[in-house]
């Protein structure tokens, strides 16, 4: 079975927080949240913690991590060297289907494609960074 599990930012120190995604339009007035999985058991997720997360940066888990373990979500910013040995950059997203790798909006002319996740997984991706945090162009 695969694990489902979200990513988002929280509004009131600006970390990370992992955890089951809800959005709670009655107690909070439509605000978004992401809270820890405690239990296998929905009904027993309401007794954890909860924080209010910036909905722009949530994304989910794709079910994969990079060569160094982590997890790889949805924003994640990866590395990969194709069988050609050529150096790909791009950001993982959803796209027909599937998680793709996005890298259309790299410098490198020869990236100018979307490859499939799985592709990059299996060359050796690596995070490099993450679209929310800034610093890496792509």
């Amino acid at each position: 079975m695969r694990e489902i599990l979200f990513r988002g930012k929280r509004k009131d120190n600006g970390e990370w927080f992992e955890g089951f995604y809800s959005v709670d339009t009655v107690s909070s007035g439509g605000n978004y949240h992401v809270a820890p999985v405690i239990s296998e058991s929905p009904s027993k997720l309401f007794g954890g913690e909860w924080h209010e997360v910036i909905p722009e940066t949530v994304g989910q888990f794709t079910g994969m991590t990079d060569k160094n373990g982590v997890k790889i979500f949805e924003g994640d910013i990866v590395s990969f060297a194709d069988c050609w040995d050529t150096q790909h950059k791009g950001v993982v997203c959803w796209r027909s289907g599937s998680y793709d790798v996005d890298c259309s909006k790299s410098d490198n002319e020869e990236d100018k494609d979307f490859f499939r996740l799985f592709t990059a997984y299996a060359c050796g991706a690596k995070i490099i960074g993450n679209i929310h945090n800034g610093g890496i162009k792509i």
